[in-house]
């Protein structure tokens, strides 16, 4: 990951298989860890394709369009992998994020 995006930015999915339904990827891993080769991120899914889960997946809007933060779906990507530049930022909603994150690992 290029160090101008940091943790919850949204970038393009640049993977042309999936882009249609799961147009942008959010970086869950925190920036401390900016020297691994791979990165964990969770897709956002559009809103109509994903049957969303309550406190496992948030919705947000980006360039007008909501999608579902499908944070039961995350996934490593190498950096480089990765588009070099920030479309958006979720860091405002990281409470919310957290939040989901927590329900996937702890249950709660």
């Amino acid at each position: 990951m290029a160090s101008s995006l940091h943790q919850f930015d949204v970038v393009a999915n640049l993977d042309a298989a999936s882009r249609e339904d799961v147009p942008y990827l959010v970086i869950l891993q925190h920036d401390l860890l900016d020297g691994v080769p791979s990165v964990v991120v969770a897709p956002l899914v559009r809103e109509a394709l994903f049957a969303p889960v309550a406190g496992l997946n948030l919705t947000v809007a980006i360039e007008g369009e909501r999608y579902l933060l499908a944070v039961s779906d995350l996934f490593a990507i190498l950096r480089r992998a990765l588009s070099s530049s920030a479309i958006a930022s979720l860091a405002g909603r990281r409470d919310e994020i957290i939040r989901c994150l927590d329900r996937l690992f702890v249950g709660f």
